[in-house]
């Protein structure tokens, strides 16, 4: 059976029915065919543009002039040509995109018309520009590539930090382009190809020799199946780590150093004055019994200091030990206020307790957690006014609660529990400021929690809540 002939009226037909905008040219640029979506584009018919030029059926010179200069050039070369242009049409601007090619004589020898192939490429373009303005919002570098590694968008941050144009980045193979990213030693290789093969996400941290930097990296798997990388230079944040880590270091080792080496003449220094006390006679209160007295007190202040030094350190390298057992708040309070009243005998402590107050603690820790709160009421509050200390059961809870008569400024309050906070009140306190710090740091390895509460009318109230039986962890001082 002989193959159809398809007939000049069918070929018509089937080309004018076209979904892509067809035009044909003559040499005198006027219109020698178009597609019926053509005539649509125009809003007019095809009998209105058949054998008329653009200028003739009115379209604006300002966006046409490039056109015929494309239409031109395939004349004079013979060349195909694609290109891209904006055409103001009634109902907004859309952008077009043109296929210019040569229809040649039967002799091939002459051009005798220019085809043109518009496509609408409005809506392509406006997500081109959102992914854009996108992309450039985006702080961190990012690049894309396929699944054959090709890299197929960077943004502007991209060609910041990697030095390189995107000109000479897009549409090559990520490897190629930074082959140093291949060395096995680096994440890259083999993040990257995780997030690829197993579709996972991945976030890592590395350094980038060849321009001296710490990466942050997170890769996504796409869903054309490749990836899509975010870089952050962090060289700065790892430097200051690298420094943070450093002065914390060479701090806790100090701190430790000055702590134990002080201890060995501090403790000369107290049985000499101790050994002067002991053979005093009864009335003697010469020179070197006072003196003794005095550096028996110094003594005592120091082995203070030295004490919360080596807790601060504790607390730093990953918290103060607890050894719990079965204790009654009440008799850590009354053994504490006792010593407290012997070394300030000035000041009046009304100490109130009821219900069961038993539970599982260090008691040694606590009694210095509320030594160091009495202590804290005693430096920043007036002299004649008491302090008041209550211990109460709460359900499986106990709660201790320390109070004075004096006000914490408000801007104080939100980091009363740092460590080295001192002056906090009318009256400079002595030490190093680490009391409370200590204090917080022994209630939460105790699974506790403590707070405050400071007015001018109603005073200061440092509130301990003990659970009676503690989740034991060292919690590392934040």
């Amino acid at each position: 059976m002989a193959a159809p002939v398809l007939h000049s009226a069918a070929f018509e037909a089937i080309v004018a029915s076209f979904a892509d905008n067809l035009y044909v040219f003559d040499r005198d640029l006027r219109y020698a065919f178009v597609s019926d979506s053509a005539a649509a584009a125009l809003q007019l018919t095809r009998d209105e543009i058949i054998g008329r030029t653009w200028y003739q059926i009115g379209l604006p010179p300002v966006l046409m002039e490039p056109v015929e200069a494309f239409i031109r050039s395939v004349f004079a070369h013979g060349d195909p040509v694609r290109a891209e242009a904006q055409l103001a049409l009634p109902d907004g601007m859309h952008h077009y995109e043109y296929i210019l090619a040569p229809v040649r004589s039967g002799d091939g020898r002459t051009i005798d018309f220019v085809t043109a192939i518009g496509r609408d490429i409005t809506a392509r373009k406006t997500l081109e520009t959102q992914r854009t303005e996108v992309l450039e919002s985006i702080s961190d570098a990012f690049f894309a590539v396929d699944q054959s590694w090709r890299i197929i968008l960077v943004n502007g941050n991209h060609e910041r930090l990697t030095r390189r144009k995107r000109a000479d980045t897009i549409g090559r193979v990520l490897w190629e382009v930074f082959p140093e990213s291949r060395a096995p030693s680096l994440k890259y290789w083999s993040e990257y190809h995780r997030a690829m093969n197993e579709r996972v996400a991945s976030h890592f941290e590395e350094f980038y020799p060849p321009l001296q930097i710490w990466t942050e990296v997170h890769a996504f798997p796409t869903n054309d199946g490749g990836v899509s990388v975010f870089v952050r230079d962090i060289t700065a944040k790892k430097g200051d780590e690298d420094h943070l880590f450093s002065a914390r270091g060479f701090e806790q080792k100090i701190v430790a150093i000055v702590g134990h080496d002080i201890r060995n003449p501090l403790g000369a220094i107290e049985l000499a004055s101790g050994r002067i006390l002991r053979q005093q006679q009864p009335g003697d209160y010469t020179v070197a019994v006072k003196s003794a007295q005095l550096i028996q007190r110094a003594v005592d202040r120091i082995q203070h200091i030295v004490d919360d030094l080596l807790d601060f350190t504790r607390a730093r390298q990953g918290g103060i030990p607890i050894q719990l057992e079965r204790t009654s708040l009440d008799v850590i309070c009354k053994e504490i206020l006792d010593e407290l009243h012997d070394r300030a005998a000035h000041r009046d402590v009304i100490f109130t307790c009821s219900g069961d107050v038993t539970g599982s603690w260090d008691p040694h820790r606590i009694a210095q957690s509320v030594s160091n709160l009495v202590g804290n009421a005693f430096q920043h509050s007036a002299r004649q006014s008491p302090v008041r200390v209550t211990v109460a059961p709460d359900g499986d809870n106990v709660i201790l609660a320390v109070h004075n008569e004096g006000e914490i400024a408000a801007d104080v309050l939100p980091t009363i529990f740092d460590p080295f906070r001192r002056g906090l009140a009318k009256h400079q306190s002595e030490g190093l400021g680490l009391g409370l710090y200590i204090a917080h740091t022994i209630v939460r390895a105790h699974g506790g929690r403590i707070d405050v509460e400071s007015s001018a009318a109603d005073g200061t109230t440092f509130r301990i809540v003990l659970p009676r039986q503690p989740v034991v962890a060292k919690l590392a001082a934040v």
